[in-house]
């Protein structure tokens, strides 16, 4: 059995405009997760889920290579997330 990583990542981030862009010690923040992962035992492969396709020219030459997922338009919109306290049952 295979065992993946998908990392979203979002461009247009409403709260940090270009957070994950943005440098931490010299490098994009999103490159850190992503270097991360491909030093987890165990994992076989990261998977790159962006909708903005432009995210591969964004990406270091390290992780070009990284498979791609589109992620669909609808998913741009906002999602209000409760904690397992509010559900109800």
């Amino acid at each position: 059995m295979k065992t993946v990583a998908f990392v979203p990542i979002r461009l247009n981030s409403q709260r940090v405009a270009g957070k994950n862009l943005r440098p931490l010690d010299g490098s994009p923040l999103m490159c850190h997760i992503l270097k991360t992962l491909t030093e987890v035992e165990g994992i076989d492969e990261v998977y790159v889920f962006c909708s903005d396709e432009g995210i591969r020219a964004l990406l270091p030459e390290a992780f070009s290579d990284f498979p791609h997922i589109f992620r669909p338009v609808f998913c741009k919109k906002e999602v209000k997330v409760h904690s397992r306290s509010s559900c109800p049952g």
